[in-house]
């Protein structure tokens, strides 16, 4: 452990003399060396350097509690919080991936009961009072709140060109679940090989659709959500810019393009 993380520091290029010195005090162990370099504020470093699985190992085989930022083009996109080594929360700007939009999508509730569980005056979180209510277990729950912090997670993980620094005891506003840097990495990995399957139709974000005029089916059913896609697809926008905006997330609404795609409704035109 303590070779993998001077390792992952060597990486960096940004170890000063001073921060040489305190890796070559072998008495240290790895976590008083990690909390020394934190100290002098250099557990930082570029994503082109480094994998999102190293960056998340470290800290888990640490088991240290604070906040990762990830930056790109200069800018904060996203936050992932831990606790002792476990992922309790992530963010993501301009893409909030609700978990009343979830559980909507998913069909565990409707639109007209979300709506009025949120207008209801009586304080907590929407999950308790969806539980609350009974409109869905209490373990129905946990898994979509682990979805949540999935798909938000999956945002961070495609971010290749940008940086990253590790705030210690840094602490979310809200808690609502715990999951273990291993069962995200695996979920992730899973979610990513399925995006690689939606590349071969979208090969990448910039490439705009349109509504077919002339579709090769006989008869069109589709969902709501595929409807949205397709009154979104008016051969201006991107498929990056139509996913980001969509409220299914970036990864349904680019899936839902796929699908719409090979189904003959949408046609694809030249990359913005």
């Amino acid at each position: 452990m303590l070779t993998f993380f001077i390792s992952f520091l060597k990486r960096s290029g940004s170890l000063s003399i001073n921060s040489k010195t305190i890796l070559s005090n072998s008495f240290l162990s790895t976590t008083q060396l990690y909390d020394k370099i934190l100290y002098m504020n250099i557990l930082r470093g570029d994503l082109k350097d480094f994998s999102f699985y190293d960056i998340l190992t470290l800290i888990k085989n640490i088991q240290k509690s604070g906040v990762l930022i990830i930056e790109s083009q200069g800018e904060e996109f996203g936050r992932i919080y831990f606790d002792h080594g476990e992922v309790i929360h992530a963010s993501v700007k301009n893409s909030p991936i609700l978990i009343g939009s979830l559980l909507v999508k998913h069909q565990k509730i409707d639109e007209e009961e979300l709506e009025r569980i949120l207008n209801e005056n009586t304080g907590g979180k929407l999950g308790e009072k969806l539980v609350k209510s009974g409109a869905i277990e209490k373990e129905e729950l946990k898994k979509f709140l682990k979805l949540q912090l999935v798909e938000r997670c999956l945002h961070l993980f495609l971010i290749k060109d940008g940086g990253f620094k590790f705030i210690p005891n840094e602490k979310p506003k809200e808690i609502n679940i715990k999951m273990s840097v291993d069962e995200l990495m695996l979920e992730l990995t899973r979610k990513y090989d399925e995006l690689m399957e939606i590349r071969k139709v979208i090969p990448n974000d910039n490439i705009v659709l349109k509504v077919n005029p002339e579709p090769n089916v006989d008869s069109m059913t589709f969902s709501k959500d595929e409807w949205e896609i397709v009154f979104m697809c008016d051969g201006e926008k991107t498929a990056g810019e139509i996913a980001w905006s969509s409220k299914l997330g970036y990864f349904e609404a680019l899936r839902t393009m796929r699908d719409l795609v090979l189904s003959g409704l949408l046609l694809k035109e030249e990359e913005k």
